[in-house]
């Protein structure tokens, strides 16, 4: 589970990420961006500030899940805000040019669940498997269709590091006496995949 601190901590993190990009290296900023990232489940958006190789970014992914059984229903959007930066290999922005990019990102997850049929223990396990962080790391490359818009694709690689508190209470009786046992169990679940994306790009705000 996240704590409040983990992530005032990180929203803080990437807002002095983009505001000391901003106000340290002013005069070689060149613009800004805005991209989205469309998929089957992943929805993405972000927004980014240009220099001349080098684009920070923040942006955010969201994911809507839904599972029924004749145990009940649960239903779950996943809000996942991300930090990092592109690293062009060469200066791009021109029209009609390809410019290849290495990438690296840092993100978590917030989950919101409803479940009907299930009890509140199940949901906040739930929850906790839906709520994660991570790193990945890519490469790829936008296609300039002109100066303000450009087409990309992308492939990496995203390890996913998750953290799970699971909590029960069993209460036994004998003649006599009653006692109640509290389980509580901690465990923590690692995954690497892998990812390809395309994305629609606008750049504005370019200085001449």
């Amino acid at each position: 589970m996240l704590t409040r601190k983990f992530i005032a901590l990180t929203v803080l993190a990437g807002s002095l990420l983009l505001g000391a990009a901003g106000s340290g290296a002013s005069a070689a900023m060149r613009g800004k961006v805005f991209g989205v990232k469309p998929g089957m489940m992943i929805q993405s958006s972000y927004f980014g500030l240009e220099y001349p190789r080098l684009q920070p970014f923040v942006g955010v992914d969201w994911v809507g899940v839904a599972a029924s059984s004749d145990d009940g229903d649960v239903s779950a959007s996943i809000f996942i805000p991300h930090f990092g930066a592109k690293l062009f290999l060469k200066d791009y922005g021109a029209e009609k040019t390809i410019a290849p990019y290495l990438t690296g990102d840092w993100f978590f997850s917030l989950a919101s669940v409803d479940a009907d049929g299930v009890s509140s223990a199940e949901k906040d396990l739930i929850k906790d498997l839906l709520e994660f962080w991570g790193l990945g790391v890519g490469f790829g490359a936008e296609y300039f269709l002109s100066e303000s818009f450009s087409v990309g694709g992308e492939y990496g690689l995203r390890y996913l590091h998750d953290k799970v508190d699971e909590h029960s209470e069993t209460d036994t009786y004998a003649p006599g006496y009653g006692s109640t046992y509290k389980i509580n169990n901690e465990f923590s679940l690692a995954f690497k995949v892998t990812y390809a994306v395309i994305s629609a790009n606008y750049h504005f705000g370019r200085k001449k």
